[in-house]
């Protein structure tokens, strides 16, 4: 990530982004779409159901909060409200070992301080679909050309693809900023 970033990290639940330690924000669309097949997979189940409703609820509350101009105190206090709820539902599941919601209770649980960074951190988004976005041309590039002919011919492209963008999301012209790193000393 380099020293100088300061901001909030928002990722999915991917163990690499673990190491960060910084002020991370878990991707909730990713949350949210476990949740969907936890409830298709136990359609009889009405805990299961009852269980991921209450969850949306506490998460549509949780955006609507960020969406409002609470102050700062107040912001901090909902977060705390809502991650003690999360934590009240999540409770019950952790040790239940043929609970269906034992799995997503676990991750709830080990990442409760990173699911509601979004409520009061302003400008931060409760998903990583940015994200997501900008590595999508790379990957469609990758499907359509069959990729490259080698890791390090894969690795290349990636690097570059990655600063390219990079220097795009910055506002700086990818060519001339490329042709300055390159005449560069080492």
């Amino acid at each position: 990530m380099g020293e100088e970033f300061s901001g909030v990290l928002v990722s999915d639940f991917y163990g690499a982004y673990n190491a960060y330690e910084g002020v991370k924000q878990r991707c909730w669309v990713h949350l949210l779409r476990d949740l969907k097949h936890l409830q298709q997979n136990h359609l009889g189940n009405c805990s299961v159901g009852q269980w991921v409703d209450h969850i949306k609820s506490i998460y549509e509350e949780a955006k609507a909060v960020a969406r409002s101009d609470l102050d700062q105190m107040d912001r901090c206090r909902m977060r705390q409200h809502f991650e003690a709820g999360m934590l009240r539902l999540a409770t019950p599941y952790l040790n239940a070992e043929k609970a269906p919601q034992r799995v997503l209770a676990k991750r709830i649980s080990s990442f409760l301080e990173e699911l509601f960074s979004f409520v009061d951190c302003e400008g931060v988004p409760s998903d990583n679909n940015a994200a997501e976005r900008a590595v999508r041309p790379a990957v469609i590039a990758r499907k359509i050309s069959g990729g490259t002919r080698s890791p390090k011919g894969s690795k290349t492209r990636m690097i570059l693809m990655s600063l390219f963008g990079t220097w795009n999301l910055k506002g700086l012209d990818p060519l001339t900023t490329c042709m300055a790193m390159l005449a560069a000393p080492a």
